[in-house]
């Protein structure tokens, strides 16, 4: 009887690289076809969340604090509009997944949005006052909270008066954004209603990822 000594070659690192390949490849064109479905539903609920924060409901209500203090009319619309150009300002973009060096996968989805400067600038963020001054009440409620913003009148609760009939600033006071709706830089109603929604977003991409 012939014996035969086979040895089969098996090289587990190599195997275990090939097969992380395919399966970056599998996840990259997955991440591709629903990057458009998942950027409509990010900015359904990032829309739902910015109308639905404390500051805008105060802003949009009548006879609600912001409203009556602020002064901003048709502040429901003009909101509108500011949350219509954040929203075009999210791009959401696939990046290739790639296997490392050390054998793990990297990429995914990347998200991005627009600089306060480019909607602080906008028409609907200010307005001119009865006296002639440039009020930018939305830069009040995204970074200037913290500070004095009227060193010469305060507001006075007059029902019937006022640009939202609802009060009026009188001289020999200070104002500046009630504590609860005061916003900076890292920490405003914009960045409170995002940082309240990353579970859902969270769910949308692992919805998505696995229909």
């Amino acid at each position: 009887m012939l014996a035969l000594n086979v040895k089969i070659g098996f090289n587990e690192k190599k195997l275990q690289r090939q097969l992380l390949r395919h399966v970056a490849k599998i996840i990259s064109r997955r991440l591709v076809k629903m990057m458009p479905r998942v950027e409509t539903k990010i900015k359904f609920v990032v829309e739902r969340a910015i109308l639905n924060s404390p500051e805008a409901l105060s802003l949009t209500g009548p006879l609600e604090v912001l409203n009556r203090e602020l002064g901003v009319e048709n502040a429901s619309g003009k909101l509108q509009i500011i949350i219509q150009r954040w929203l075009e300002g999210i791009k959401i973009t696939a990046k290739q997944i790639r296997v490392s060096s050390n054998n793990t996968l990297s990429g995914g989805l990347t998200i991005r949005g627009i600089k306060n400067s480019e909607v602080l600038g906008m028409d609907e963020a200010s307005f001119i006052s009865v006296n002639g001054f440039v009020v930018p009440w939305l830069e009040y409620l995204l970074l200037r909270g913290n500070e004095v913003v009227n060193r010469e009148y305060e507001f006075n609760l007059v029902i019937g008066q006022g640009r939202n009939k609802s009060g009026i600033m009188i001289k020999n006071g200070v104002y500046q954004v009630p504590a609860e709706f005061a916003g900076t830089k890292e920490n405003n109603f914009l960045t409170r209603s995002l940082d309240s929604i990353e579970p859902k977003i969270g769910q949308i991409l692992r919805d998505e990822f696995l229909r």
